[in-house]
């Protein structure tokens, strides 16, 4: 006959060192997935359709003038750029009355540079519209 197995330890109720430190690393992930899901994501959602909502006024402001200056060459009706100049602040502050607005006539130099329009020609039309933090452009000629 074999002799009983003698266990040094007897088994106790309760857990191993090994099942509690798996469950404090499972715990651990867990609570810091949790917390970066529910603590980044709302606050930083809005952020971005507030860009895109500011923007947009640029985008549209800008597309009405680029509309406006299609139907008058369309209709042989733009006959000068001042008078078209002019007539823009108006068209954007209907829009959104907060984008700023910069009319400005430019020529190029001989390197294809921007200068100042310091002769008069009055053949390119630059204009600019910017908000808080963007600026768009652009450049019209008869």
């Amino acid at each position: 006959m074999l002799p009983e197995k003698q266990v040094l330890f007897p088994k106790k109720q309760g857990f191993s060192l090994l099942e509690l430190i798996i469950t404090l690393v499972v715990g651990g992930i867990l609570v810091a997935t949790i917390y970066t899901l529910t603590r980044t994501h709302p606050l930083n959602s809005v952020e971005p359709l507030l860009f895109l909502q500011k923007n947009s006024r640029l985008v549209q402001a800008m597309e009405e003038i680029n509309g406006y200056y299609r139907w008058l060459i369309q209709e042989n009706a733009l006959t000068d750029l001042e008078s078209f100049a002019q007539e823009i602040p108006a068209r954007v502050k209907a829009i959104d009355p907060n984008l700023k607005v910069q009319t400005e006539f430019i020529d190029f130099n001989a390197e294809h540079k921007e200068t100042s329009d310091t002769q008069n020609k009055k053949r390119f039309l630059k204009v600019s519209l910017s908000n808080d933090k963007i600026t768009i452009f652009n450049l019209f000629t008869r």
